[in-house]
């Protein structure tokens, strides 16, 4: 599932620029897709990976560049599924 990224500024578009972001509804959107989508397909919590994790891309970038912060933000997401599958979201 895709993530709409945003950058603020268009001077470069380097994976490794720090100013990618998420919009906060695109977040609970795609959180609550994969949620859906998981449950649908019994799919486990382990095997929702990042395009990074599965081709050593910095992608989606706001979830792996830079890893400290990236990697808590993945967390962060991995609960927000985590707490829908739990509540059964449907939409």
């Amino acid at each position: 599932v895709d993530i709409c990224v945003k950058k603020k500024s268009k001077a470069t578009k380097k994976a490794t620029d720090t100013d990618w972001y998420f919009e906060d509804e695109a977040v609970e959107n795609t959180a609550k897709t994969v949620a859906y989508l998981a449950n649908k397909y019994n799919i486990k919590e382990d095997h929702i990976i990042r395009h990074g994790d599965a081709t050593g891309k910095l992608c989606p970038q706001p979830f792996v560049w830079p890893p400290e912060v990236g990697d808590a933000q993945w967390e962060l997401f991995k609960n927000k599924v985590a707490e829908y599958r739990k509540i059964g979201f449907v939409d």
